[in-house]
């Protein structure tokens, strides 16, 4: 009764062996094969008995595969256990990919030889161009991730100056029309708020694509739309702010960015005015076949450029001492254009004014 016992233990041992898909061989201390499965000797075109007994591992392998696998042999056989993996060459041309253990057989502080499991990982490997692009997906997802919670905190910031200034206007109103006059002034931060809030909930909800969502935009009505959220600081500062862009300029873009770029230059311009005149600033444009450039020109404290030209766009970076200046504003707009493909440079002389050139692609 043993026996049968026995027998089908073996039977059932030699069916597991034969039909993994593992490989498995069993080499002693001299490197010869004691035992394979089916799965090893097909590996090499062979088949159990041609292997067996007959052959080592540098029968086998090509010189360059068993050179490098020869560490891990020599340390199995020292009693040590290896776990690696291993690209090979097919004779074919192909690469295959490899998870190998060397398990070895230690009885009494002798090693009598190990056992060798091999499985093919070629199928579940992620490709490397594939982990890379990954990579620069999620780099590319919190570099917006970080920008959306600039825009909030930074943008958001102008808005609530307004928020106050309309307030104190309202509160201050010794008259219907006043009154009325902060009441329209409060709708329009409102607005300009629930729109904030709007294209960032937007740009959020495609961030598994990284991609930005854009639409047409007419030039002119984005910059008016500006100029009348910062209308309280235009006329706190009796600043002139000129709109000197064509009504028929339109470009596709994203509006959320567009908004955050146009706030903070014209912002910039009014927090610098030059205090011994009235600041004018002017906005322009050139069309190009592929590209639009918007020109803010003003004539405020200016920045001297050999001094700080290489940290213009720096994060936290301040040129003068405004107890406003939060150091984001051109950081932020300097990502957003780029963001969409374009670029940002400023021409500027200190004392007389700056040039802030915003190039952006059409379409």
């Amino acid at each position: 009764m043993s026996e049968v016992k026995n027998n089908d233990d073996q039977q059932i041992e030699k069916f597991i062996t034969e039909h993994t898909p593992a490989m498995l061989a069993y080499l002693d201390a001299n490197l010869r094969y004691k035992y394979v499965n089916k799965a090893y000797a097909e590996l090499f075109g062979k088949s159990t008995e041609d292997i067996v007994d007959s052959k080592t591992p540098k029968d086998l392998l090509c010189a360059n595969a068993y050179d490098q696998s020869n560490i891990q042999i020599q340390a199995a056989l020292q009693g040590e256990p290896q776990i690696f993996h291993r690209e090979t060459q097919m004779p074919g041309g192909e690469k295959r990919y490899y998870f190998v253990n060397y398990q070895p057989d230690v009885e009494q502080g002798r090693v009598n030889g190990f056992l060798a499991t091999i499985v093919d990982v070629t199928d579940a490997r992620v490709p490397v161009s594939e982990i890379y692009s990954s990579h620069e997906l999620l780099k590319k997802q919190n570099a917006q991730l970080t920008n959306f919670t600039h825009i909030v905190s930074h943008n958001l910031k102008s808005y609530a100056r307004n928020l106050n200034m309309a307030i104190d206007l309202f509160v201050n109103a010794t008259g219907e029309n006043q009154k009325n006059n902060a009441l329209e002034l409060l709708q329009e931060i409102a607005s300009g708020i629930s729109s904030i809030i709007l294209n960032v909930s937007e740009i959020s909800r495609v961030q598994t694509n990284a991609e930005l969502p854009v639409q047409r935009i007419v030039l002119f009505d984005y910059l008016e739309r500006t100029i009348d959220l910062l209308s309280l600081q235009i006329e706190e500062s009796k600043a002139c702010v000129l709109n000197k862009i064509p009504a028929d300029v339109a470009i596709d873009a994203n509006p959320a960015y567009i908004d955050s770029i146009m706030q903070n230059i014209l912002s910039n311009a009014i927090k610098y005015r030059h205090p011994e005149r009235t600041p004018v600033i002017e906005i322009t444009c050139n069309v190009a076949e592929n590209e639009v450039t918007l020109l803010f020109k003003d004539n405020g404290l200016g920045i001297d450029l050999t001094k700080y030209g290489n940290k213009i766009f720096g994060i936290f970076q301040r040129f003068h001492k405004n107890p406003e200046a939060g150091g984001l504003g051109l950081f932020i707009s300097k990502y957003q254009v780029e963001a969409m493909g374009g670029h940002i440079e400023i021409e500027s002389e200190s004392g007389i004014g700056s040039i802030f050139k915003v190039h952006l692609k059409k379409h």
